[in-house]
């Protein structure tokens, strides 16, 4: 199934366990105050090393690095067997057209995903549109 960018749904099997933390302490600070060392470092190695793009070549098989643009799909494409091995299971669903139910449910069959599931656009950016899905109305919303 061809993929269709930041239209692209993911869908993961796996929810997190009752007994997990719901969230981390950086997972509760705001998104720019994460970003300052981030940006201090990055204008530090700049300036060391006379280039800003420098750090998307860290891992050249990915776009941009890694940094910012890759999609999941594709990046999980590239997984190792080993990486795999440790990954939920997970599938796409180009949403261009909106899918119908019947469509939906020939999906979750053939992907052999079940409730609950974690909904998530494959370019997404610090959880923006990460959803926990319970049931196959929220699914059919999502999409």
């Amino acid at each position: 199934m061809p993929f269709d960018d930041s239209r692209t749904l993911v869908t993961v099997s796996a929810a997190l366990p009752a007994t997990a933390k719901r969230y981390s302490v950086i997972e509760r600070m705001p998104k720019w105050l994460i970003c300052i060392p981030l940006a201090c470092q990055w204008a530090w190695l700049s300036l060391r090393y006379r280039s800003a793009t420098l750090p998307s070549a860290a891992n050249p098989s990915i776009p941009s690095g890694g940094l910012v643009g890759e999609g999941k799909m594709d990046y999980f494409k590239g997984m190792g067997s080993l990486a795999r091995r440790f990954t939920a299971s997970s599938s796409a669903l180009s949403t261009t057209s909106r899918p119908t139910a019947e469509s939906l449910q020939k999906h979750l069959r053939d992907a052999r995903l079940a409730f609950p599931l974690i909904a998530k656009p494959d370019l997404g950016m610090c959880g923006f549109g990460v959803q926990k899905i319970d049931d196959f109305s929220q699914l059919l919303h999502y999409a």
